[in-house]
């Protein structure tokens, strides 16, 4: 039992990190409704690069908002890990989690420099990465899409990968 709650311990805050539950929006919310969201949490540095895209920063994680006439249809989280060990034990959580869900998730790629996959859940595609980037660094790359909202030109960058754009027909 003692086992169960210590793995549980480890993986909880993985999850929150990944599952992006203190930056998470709606998809469809307005580029308006995230800038308040966004000015309520104190420890959030944002950025508006475009028109169409916020970011907004933390010290664990870096969140993208991608929107359009639909509203929010993509975000994007980027989190810096100072090992790989931890970039995975990330992954395998957030793996974990969309299965509970019952999401279709289909292995992309499982090498030691890259570990990817895809999980469709409802109408959204999950598209989450591991990468190395030096001996002691990786990064976990997670893209969130709703497939009802994404305009037609990122919907095009979809089609470029085949196994993704299988998926989604």
């Amino acid at each position: 039992m003692k086992k169960f709650f210590t793995i549980l311990a480890a993986f909880l805050p993985l999850c929150n990190i990944i599952a992006q539950t203190f930056l998470n929006q709606d998809f469809g919310s307005t580029k308006t409704q995230v800038q308040e969201f966004l000015k309520t949490r104190d420890l959030v540095h944002v950025d508006e690069p475009d028109e169409n895209t916020l970011v907004a920063a933390t010290e664990s994680y870096t969140v993208y908002y991608h929107f359009d006439d639909s509203g929010l249809y993509k975000l994007e989280t980027v989190c810096d890990f100072t090992a790989r060990k931890d970039a995975n034990d990330a992954l395998v959580g957030f793996k974990a989690q969309l299965q509970r869900l019952a999401a279709q998730v289909i292995e992309l790629n499982n090498d030691k420099e890259i570990t990817r996959f895809a999980a469709l859940y409802e109408r959204e595609l999950h598209e989450v990465s591991a990468f190395t980037l030096a001996k002691n660094a990786a990064q976990v790359h997670i893209v969130a899409i709703d497939l009802d909202r994404t305009p037609g030109m990122a919907m095009n960058e979809l089609r470029q990968d085949n196994v993704l754009f299988a998926m989604i027909r």
